[in-house]
């Protein structure tokens, strides 16, 4: 059991990590929690498998198409509503009830085309490999692998790239940002952009793995905050971290108690750091 734990959780930590990596730039840079980053990883997992399930699309096509529209989707969406609160300099948690009305229309929009039944996107059963004990799939190994790259990528265009030095010196200190000259709104666009497809990415390594499902967006949000703020706020290596260590733990519930639990844990590790560091929340603490 315990090769097969370590297994799963490797496989399940790569993917949180990438939603969580995204989270975590979104929220660096932009300065609220968007709630819709779970709508995100949803519509693109639910834009794969149109293309490539339903239209039978080559998988590397569907996947270039799903990146493209989704993150399409989601500029519009923050040209048409973020945008705006933020020229009127509305408080953060304004736009984050906008963001979670974003996600519930999102979701609601998904379970009305395509029911609110489990769809299955990879239509023949992976191959199978025994690796230290554990049984891991071709698709799995797949999404290890992919994983990886694109968080090596981001990390690369973040600390390589003149945009992606902007983008850094925007999260570190937006006002002196815009005194130096950088287009604040331009840079968030972009920031959108990355963002959107890393979580599209997320969502379609979920859909090949472990299928697709309508709330599965809500879950995923979760994660991707507690992710967050177990590994510092605004922190990715710690999110990241984190990320990996909510794998482990998860899949270890699931074998020893069941799947139904793995969800509310998250939870429980928010309550539990709610009362234990609730300056991690931005919430007075008694002396």
């Amino acid at each position: 059991m315990l090769p097969q734990i370590i297994g799963n959780s490797i496989i399940t930590g790569s993917i949180y990590s990438v939603i969580a990596f995204g989270f975590t730039i979104m929220y660096s840079t932009m300065g609220f929690f968007n709630m819709a980053y779970g709508a995100n990883i949803l519509t693109g997992a639910y834009v794969f498998f149109v293309f490539y399930r339903l239209l039978n699309l080559p998988l590397m096509v569907a996947v270039v198409i799903s990146l493209v529209l989704t993150a399409a989707l989601m500029s519009v969406i923050d040209r048409l509503s973020y945008y705006k609160l933020r020229n009127k300099r509305v408080p953060s948690w304004t736009i984050v009830v906008v963001s979670i009305s974003v996600n519930l229309i999102i979701e609601s929009a998904i379970s009305m085309i395509f029911g609110s039944r489990t769809r299955v996107v990879y239509p023949t059963i992976p191959k199978v490999f025994n690796i230290f004990g554990a049984s891991i799939t071709s698709i799995q190994i797949a999404v290890f692998a992919v994983s990886l790259l694109v968080m090596i990528a981001t990390h690369l265009f973040l600390k390589k790239t003149k945009m992606g030095k902007i983008i850094r010196a925007l999260s570190n200190d937006r006002t002196m940002s815009s005194v130096v000259g950088i287009d604040v709104e331009q840079v968030f666009l972009i920031v959108t952009v990355v963002v959107s497809m890393l979580a599209t990415a997320a969502g379609i390594f979920s859909a090949l793995d472990t299928d697709i499902r309508p709330r599965m967006g809500s879950a995923v949000m979760l994660k991707a905050i507690t992710c967050s703020i177990v590994g510092g706020v605004g922190n990715i290596r710690g999110a990241m971290i984190a990320a990996f260590l909510f794998a482990v733990i998860e899949t270890a519930i699931t074998f020893l108690i069941g799947s139904g639990w793995k969800d509310g844990f998250s939870l429980l590790v928010v309550i539990v750091l709610m009362l234990v560091s609730p300056k991690s929340f931005g919430l007075p603490q008694k002396n």
